[in-house]
């Protein structure tokens, strides 16, 4: 008998180690305003260990003179007593996309997606107050609501009038007729044909010789033990604010590995990124359970520029990290792979760089 773990600080354990998220892992289900998804939070990931009430208050940077006390939450809410010496912007670790609602004292006050992170933020006068968020509907939503209800009754509907009828269904499969053999016939021989021109290579799939890729930019850095990066391909050299980088990064692994890294693709003025994509697995693959040296990984990139960046040259970086060399909860900037190049040097911060672009 094998005892499992089934609590939640285990399940987030899990998560945390990049083994699995409990959704899917390619980003999708991002709100649009979420240009880089936060960190865990040590203290929100207390209280799901701990057990309910939530507090999804955002406490780190809170003005003096604020006091924020929980008083209910579930999963679609929650609410709390707030004092503040001065009018102030809270912030909850929630976020946001449409339906969500704030009120303060039970009059609604508008929410603004933070910056970078997405999470809802709105207005706190000073004062006392009780403050609530929570999941409302949408006009969208409301009418999927109505056309669910009513495909359910017209089912129900149907059934009963069947019952009524009595329909009997005959007791044998009857010939198909001349008509049905030739649409049989036709269909088969379209499978066939499109099978045929469509299910080869350059078309379904590439073939290239091990250990090289179709990339624009070929190149070859060493990462770490487990694999090589072969090739990038980019949408050009020349933008302007506001632009979107679309960056193609291949990724050759030379031996299956037991660690999982993320990913992160970054604009960046010498400094901090101006403009930059994570993912939880690069290429939406975890590299414990994909990365084999069967071929190249494809992994994508999206970069949008933020509308009000200056004109000048950035640099284009590519990299790997982990958080399961860390600590639970204290991933930082995670441990990354040795990066060499061909020459056998070592690139300074383990980083990939994937030469500048040109903002006009």
């Amino acid at each position: 008998n094998t005892e499992v773990d089934a609590s939640i600080a285990a399940y987030h354990q899990e998560e945390l180690a990049g083994r699995q998220l409990g959704t899917t892992f390619t980003n999708e289900y991002l709100p649009a305003t979420v240009a880089t998804l936060a960190d865990p939070t040590p203290s929100l990931l207390e209280d799901y260990a701990d057990g309910y009430p939530i507090d999804r208050a955002h406490r780190t940077f809170l003005p003096d003179g604020v006091t924020i006390t929980p008083i209910d939450s579930g999963p679609q809410h929650n609410e709390w007593r707030v004092d503040a010496a001065e009018t102030f912007t809270m912030e909850v670790l929630t976020l946001y996309w449409p339906g969500w609602a704030a009120e303060v004292d039970g009059e609604p006050v508008p929410i603004t997606p933070s910056p970078v992170h997405g999470f809802i933020n709105f207005p706190v006068d000073a004062g006392e107050h009780t403050v609530r968020v929570y999941l409302g509907s949408t006009l969208p939503r409301d009418i999927g609501a109505l056309i669910s209800i009513g495909a359910a009754l017209k089912l129900i509907i149907v059934a009963y009038l069947l019952r009524r009828r009595h329909a009997d269904m005959p007791s044998a499969i009857a010939p198909l007729t001349k008509p049905q053999y030739v649409g049989v016939l036709a269909g088969g021989i379209m499978a066939v044909v499109g099978a045929v021109i469509l299910l080869r290579p350059g078309i379904s799939w590439l073939e290239t010789p091990i250990g090289e890729s179709p990339a624009q930019h070929k190149v070859r850095f060493y990462v770490g033990e487990f694999a090589e990066m072969i090739g990038y391909d980019i949408n050009g050299r020349t933008f302007r604010p506001g632009d979107t980088v679309e960056l193609t990064v291949y990724w050759y692994p030379t031996q299956s590995y037991d660690i999982n890294y993320h990913s992160f693709a970054h604009v960046f003025d010498w400094g901090p990124p101006v403009a930059q994509q994570d993912k939880l697995h690069p290429a939406e693959r975890a590299v414990k359970e994909w990365w084999t040296p069967d071929g190249y990984i494809f992994d994508h990139y999206s970069i949008t520029l933020p509308p009000d960046l200056p004109p000048g040259e950035y640099g284009l970086r590519v990299g790997l990290y982990t958080c399961e060399t860390r600590p639970p909860g204290d991933c930082g900037n995670g441990d990354r792979p040795v990066i060499i190049t061909e020459d056998g040097e070592r690139i300074e911060d383990d980083v990939i760089p994937l030469g500048t672009i040109t903002v006009r």
